[in-house]
């Protein structure tokens, strides 16, 4: 009967002590991915992940400036900033999909539009959020735009992705 007692003592300790999932996460399996999907018309089709070391892996599939994989070493603290960046601004409160199967978060919704995904693997934030662009009206999408534009800026793709206007028409 004692035995009983201290079996839920026991168990308490054992799951204190346990790790989170997101304190598990190998420095090698950490990663920042920035992706952007295609739409009706000559919208940059890519891929950018940011690695815990600080390699940045660009993979363009259409309407970018350079297609294929292409690769680089940021600077020092790219990857932290990163994190930074998308903790600032209460990523992990957005859903992670808009607009959701229930079509419930997202106001009116526009056609033919891209939509821009981010994924977050590290220890201190792990998540992953879907937005089609024409998804205009929601709670934090200022909050949103804002933190992409940050990301853009530290990530500065301008010379794998290339100008929008450049595109319009080749069929590339």
């Amino acid at each position: 009967m004692r035995n009983l007692f201290l079996l839920p003592l026991l168990m308490a300790v054992v799951v204190s002590c346990a790790k989170s999932p997101d304190d598990t996460i190998a420095p090698t399996d950490q990663r920042f991915t920035l992706e952007r999907t295609v739409c009706f018309g000559f919208c940059p089709i890519y891929q950018a992940t940011v690695y815990a070391d600080g390699r940045l892996v660009f993979t363009g599939e259409r309407y970018t400036q350079e297609t294929g994989e292409h690769e680089k070493q940021m600077p020092d603290g790219t990857f932290e900033r990163l994190v930074k960046i998308a903790e600032d601004h209460d990523f992990a409160s957005f859903d992670a999909r808009y607009p959701n199967e229930k079509g419930d978060n997202c106001g009116p919704v526009a056609t033919d539009m891209p939509s821009v995904n981010i994924a977050i693997k590290s220890a201190p934030l792990s998540h992953a959020v879907s937005l089609y662009q024409g998804c205009f009206e929601f709670d934090g999408r200022e909050r949103f735009d804002a933190m992409v534009a940050e990301i853009d800026e530290v990530l500065a793709l301008d010379d794998w992705v290339g100008e929008r206007e450049q595109f319009y028409g080749t069929g590339k």
